[in-house]
């Protein structure tokens, strides 16, 4: 954008010059091309509820993952919360919190990096805001000047931030959690598992909670996974695409055959025509999951239909679980050994494991890289702990 016509649209929408210096934030009279469709808002909106619902549907893309909708949700209702404080009118917030944002990026971004919540946001919290903002910038009218130019000062800002983030992480030594995982193995691991093996032999007196943990530890340890089997599905029959687009499910084939599928997760999107992952388990993992199907058929739990992987067991009663429970039951995978690591602590365990076994092998961590699912850029930044 040629300087002439940067002035030219800042001196129009109060971003730089006179008003921007003698006064932070514009008067709603300056919004002269504020379109129909941001009166409309301003009527229908009543509530930070309804405020947020209007903004999510502005925001939200075709191609957006469910995970990042729910962030952009959870930023915006503190950000409206915060923002309503700011003014001493309901309505008049209602009114002109989206022009605040849209219109005025200079003065929103020294609100934002001004304690907002009472405390500093960190860089990595700015962010997350910042992509938030961008995505509404970008969504909300595809043309006009005004919007190009808002853009442009919010990336401006996004840009110094990531680029901050990514020298911070160059240096950055290994965390003190990720200390606690110096000369934890694999193979340390899975000789932890032997608490929960214990616990499931037989079928009559084995907890429902200890099949659970048996099947998703084992799972776990074999094919490193984030936190896919949240909203894992199992069935007796293969889901074809067609019906399942972003379904993720192990298909029991038969007691000696499962197939474990995800279609969606971090780097997958059906949307994009991402291939999907499908990998036959084997061996203890198969033995497991045999027996956590065996608890569940006894709880009267059947594959008739498909039915969620993921249940938390409380009190020999079988009880579909949450996605924020299943990280808890995961950390409890190895507490009785002091370990209560996370998913993501156990892929950093596997890539150390591999890099040590095989001395940075191209071939050997491309094969480990394929298997955690992410880029060998990913993997060398944030899987490979210096210790040193």
């Amino acid at each position: 954008m040629c300087e002439s016509m940067e002035y030219e649209m800042a001196m129009t929408y109060g971003v730089y010059g006179e008003k921007s210096i003698d006064n932070d934030y514009v008067s709603p009279n300056d919004y002269s091309q504020f379109d129909e469709e941001a009166e409309e808002i301003e009527k229908e909106v009543r509530s930070i509820e309804d405020l947020l619902a209007t903004t999510l549907k502005i925001i939200k893309t075709e191609t957006m993952k469910e995970s990042t909708l729910k962030t952009y949700s959870r930023l915006l209702r503190k950000l409206y919360s915060a923002m309503k404080d700011h003014y001493a009118d309901s309505f008049l917030f209602h009114k002109e919190c989206p022009k605040e944002i849209l219109f005025n990026p200079k003065a929103f971004m020294t609100w934002l990096e001004d304690k907002p919540y009472g405390v500093k946001l960190s860089e990595r919290s700015l962010k997350n805001y910042l992509s938030l903002i961008l995505s509404l910038v970008r969504n909300y009218k595809q043309d006009g000047e005004e919007f190009v130019l808002a853009y442009d000062i919010y990336f401006q800002h996004f840009n110094t931030i990531k680029n901050s983030l990514n020298a911070e992480q160059e240096k950055q030594l290994p965390k003190e959690k990720e200390i606690s995982l110096k000369g934890v193995s694999m193979d340390t691991l899975r000789t932890y598992m032997n608490h929960w093996e214990k616990k499931c032999k037989g079928v009559d007196n084995i907890d429902c909670y200890s099949g659970y943990m048996y099947a998703l530890g084992h799972i776990h340890l074999d094919q490193v996974l984030r936190n896919e089997l949240a909203d894992m599905t199992m069935s007796k029959d293969y889901l074809p695409a067609i019906d399942y687009p972003k379904t993720n499910f192990i298909w029991n084939k038969g007691r000696n055959a499962k197939l474990l599928v995800i279609r969606q997760n971090k780097v997958r999107n059906p949307d994009r025509n991402d291939p999907p992952k499908e990998v036959w388990l084997k061996g203890k993992v198969n033995t497991a999951i045999n027996k956590y199907i065996q608890i569940l058929h006894r709880c009267d739990i059947f594959m008739d239909n498909p039915i969620p992987f993921s249940w938390g067991i409380k009190e020999k009663c079988c009880v579909k679980q949450t996605s924020s429970n299943y990280s808890q039951n995961f950390r409890k995978l190895f507490t009785p050994h002091c370990l209560p690591i996370s998913t993501t602590d156990l892929r950093k365990i596997y890539a150390m494991d591999i890099r040590k076994q095989h001395g940075g092998n191209l071939i050997k961590e491309k094969e480990a890289c394929e298997k955690l699912d992410h880029s060998k850029d990913t993997h060398d930044k944030h899987y490979i702990l210096d210790f040193a």
